[in-house]
């Protein structure tokens, strides 16, 4: 049996347009430990390929053996097609098993759509969504607003890009920006080079940061009034199947606006504790876990998203909703 630290792990590589993905890429692409992995992309034409361009008799897919070892291809219409043709591919060369894709999505791309595709991958992956946050010029406040605030919101890990180009101080700005817009996730702060590339794509599950903000009950300043970080939690023992249509019902209410959701609730009658994620209103499966001794909440974060409107999604459920960006008394549910 495969367990879920065996299997090959999958990085949606998001970023807002010219925050440095592609540069982050290229840096990983020089690393000798990155081999085994697989890469899509655009444009192969991005990569500088060094090395035979072989077709994929199936598909027809345009694939590239890179001087590392690692094997591009650019991108189709449907993604599970092309992940399958890119693991074939590998298998017909004879190399190892991909230990790791990489996709590199356009700036504009929102992560939750994407991930709904990865639902329909040929073989299971541990997937996690990696975001560049340019430190010089920004994003959230451009016009594209909606766009940088799903790439960041969506993230496991943000990678900080462009740091030699500012001061200290801002530097630091960035990092609160990023914090407060996205608490569930883990933030590199780290000049260009070796440590900035294994720091990035060191999956990670985000246990700690999801502990550290339900720990806290305090305002947080908002990176930008439309951008709201939400915190709900039980006062009574709660039903699973009420539970989960509640999720599903402020899904439906928010669309795009739920830009992430992660909690861990303890079920009534002894059921234990399981834990819930969203990437926009994409859910994982709920999962059992350990108790941890974490308390029970569920992060919410969302755009455009006001504390009161969260008494229009039903079943009514005993939960108390805080919004994190001003000390406001909670709202029962």
């Amino acid at each position: 049996m495969t367990t879920a630290g065996e299997l090959p792990e999958f990085f949606l590589l998001s970023g807002f347009l010219g925050s440095g993905k592609t540069t982050l890429l290229l840096d990983l692409l020089g690393e000798e430990e990155f081999e085994d992995t697989g890469v899509i992309v655009n444009e192969i034409g991005e990569i500088n390929i060094d090395g035979s361009t072989v077709a994929s008799a199936q598909s027809g897919l345009q694939l590239a053996q890179l001087s590392n070892g690692c094997v591009c291809c650019s991108m189709m219409s449907d993604l599970p097609l092309t992940v399958a043709a890119l693991m074939d591919e590998n298998e017909r060369l004879g190399r190892r098993p991909l230990r790791r894709i990489i996709l590199e999505t356009s700036g504009l791309s929102r992560p939750a759509p994407i991930i709904r595709q990865l639902l329909g991958l040929p073989v299971p992956f541990r997937i996690s969504v990696l975001s560049t946050y340019d430190c010089v010029n920004g994003a959230l406040t451009s016009d594209q607003f909606e766009e940088a605030a799903a790439q960041l919101a969506a993230a496991q890990t943000i990678v900080l890009t462009k740091t030699d180009r500012v001061a200290g101080p801002e530097r630091l700005k960035a990092v609160e920006l990023v914090g407060a817009l996205n608490p569930l996730a883990r933030v590199v702060d780290e000049d260009r080079g070796r440590e900035r590339v294994r720091s990035a794509f060191k999956f990670a599950a985000g246990e700690t940061c999801f502990a550290d903000i339900i720990a806290r009950d305090r305002a947080v300043p908002s990176p930008h009034e439309r951008a709201g970080v939400f915190i709900a939690r039980p006062s009574a023992p709660t039903e699973p199947d009420r539970l989960f249509e509640w999720l599903d019902n402020l899904a439906a209410y928010c669309g795009p606006r739920l830009l992430r959701t992660k909690g861990i609730m303890r079920m009534e009658q002894g059921q234990g504790a399981i834990l819930l994620q969203s990437v926009g209103t994409v859910f994982d499966p709920p999962r059992r876990i350990a108790d941890t001794g974490m308390d029970d909440a569920i992060v919410i974060i969302a755009r455009d998203l006001q504390l009161e409107e969260f008494a229009a999604i039903t079943p009514n459920l005993p939960l108390k909703i805080r919004d994190t960006r001003r000390q406001r008394p909670f709202v029962c549910v």
